[in-house]
């Protein structure tokens, strides 16, 4: 018999619902950092008996060993209430960010890979365990496409936040198209697929509709990648953008060659996430950036910006008096089914 709980509200709660799952397997504890752990559609779920982010990160990356199985590892942030509690969460990627998630969201995103292959499982927990991070810009993810430095701190202490103002679309406007519209885009409907979005007649960007978001991360039924297939047809139309849409969700894109074909690098706005004193950011995406460069420049300068940053913390780097030596790393950790 299959056990589902109706709601999650620990730690405990998640991993008896992530054991309910249809084809879920026993992936081993190792007896001490790691107390449970379940393999879910090509994911591995680790529970962690440590809280700090140091000694989680160890635990990942000796669990990990380097193997091909993407590894999320969790541990109990505390409870918050009637709500429930919420979860540190570390992984799948490598080297990611700590994130906080509250535990029900967690387990919701989890149940959502329901009827998905391992491949689009991966991706879309890849995808969407950012948008869940309660301690990141609500409606905002940053794929690679700007920083998450640029949006929440250097640009609105910056000249550009009033315009940016100026230009977002007032907070009645959520939907994709009326948020296009409403940005001052045409927008002309293609007779295969998608729509072109343009300004005073000129192609900015191809917009590629999904019925919902769990698609930006769905192979399409050419067996292609979403994100490919968008920058394939943005060549053909010249477009310099391209855009995944879905409801209130636009996921952003370049198609130009700067990018030199990074086309997992993305910049993602739910308007109706966005808090009102961080709407501006939907400016962004308005013809004056697209169309105009700034978008561009201000990716650019943000680049400039890390590059000197790292620039000037390497000579401090440079005179530590004792040299580092790391762990070897574990070799492949066995998984066993039950």
């Amino acid at each position: 018999m299959i056990r589902v709980r109706l709601a999650a509200t620990n730690e405990v709660d998640l991993f008896d619902l992530l054991e309910g799952l249809e084809g879920s397997r026993d992936a081993g504890g190792d007896g001490g950092d790691v107390v449970r752990s379940r393999l879910v559609r090509g994911i591995e779920f680790g529970l962690a008996r440590a809280a700090d982010e140091r000694k989680l990160r160890a635990i990942w990356k000796r669990r990990q060993g380097g193997g091909a199985t993407p590894l999320v590892l969790i541990a109990s942030q505390g409870t918050s209430g009637e709500n429930g509690g919420s979860l540190k969460v570390l992984g799948p990627d490598r080297d990611g960010p700590l994130r906080t998630v509250a535990v029900e969201s967690f387990a919701e995103l989890v149940r959502r890979t329901g009827g998905m292959g391992e491949l689009e499982s991966q991706r879309f927990i890849a995808a969407e365990i950012d948008r869940l991070d309660s301690e990141r810009i609500a409606g905002v993810v940053v794929g690679g496409l700007g920083t998450e430095h640029l949006f929440a701190s250097r640009l609105p202490g910056s000249s550009r936040w009033s315009t940016l103002a100026e230009l977002a679309p007032d907070e009645g406007r959520t939907e994709w198209r009326d948020l296009l519209c409403a940005l001052g885009y045409e927008l002309e409907r293609l007779p295969q697929r998608g729509w072109l979005a343009r300004h005073d007649g000129k192609v900015v960007a191809l917009v590629h509709p999904k019925r919902s978001a769990s698609e930006f991360a769905r192979l399409d039924d050419g067996g292609q990648l979403p994100e490919g297939t968008l920058l394939a047809g943005c060549e053909r139309h010249a477009a310099p953008y391209g855009l995944m849409v879905a409801g209130s969700r636009l996921r952003l894109l370049r198609a130009t060659a700067e990018e030199g074909g990074l086309a997992t690098r993305f910049l993602e706005l739910d308007a109706a996430l966005i808090e009102a004193d961080r709407r501006a950011l939907l400016g962004l995406l308005s013809p004056a950036y697209l169309a105009e460069g700034e978008f561009a420049e201000l990716i650019s300068e943000a680049g400039d910006h890390g590059a000197k940053l790292r620039a000037s913390i390497a000579p401090s780097a440079g005179r530590c008096s004792q040299p580092l030596v790391a762990n070897s790393a574990a070799g492949p950790r066995k998984t066993t089914s039950t």
